[in-house]
């Protein structure tokens, strides 16, 4: 995070909450980061029939995430790519 610009103020929180809510391993720490970083960075379609309206959720946005992240390494791209499979998953369950 301090690598893409992050105050101590905020590194000092995040690891606060690290510390007290989740565990992340220092190896997914980077790639756990850009992931909440980008995620408002989703493409999501809206499908609808004569009885129900609900969104499936497409991926993440790879253009955007380049943008905001444009030194990222393949590893935490990578990581980032395995952590959007899971995430689609939840959410397009979630959506009946």
């Amino acid at each position: 995070m301090k690598f893409w610009g992050a105050s101590e103020e905020i590194l000092t929180a995040c690891q606060e909450a690290v510390e007290e809510d989740f565990i992340v391993w220092p190896e997914n720490w980077d790639i756990v980061v850009a992931f909440l970083a980008v995620a408002t960075q989703w493409n999501a379609v809206c499908m609808a029939t004569m009885s129900s309206v609900r969104l499936h959720w497409l991926g993440l946005n790879y253009a955007a995430v380049r943008a905001r992240f444009p030194a990222m390494s393949e590893a935490t791209f990578q990581g980032l790519q395995i952590m959007e499979v899971a995430a689609r998953a939840e959410l397009n369950s979630a959506n009946g």
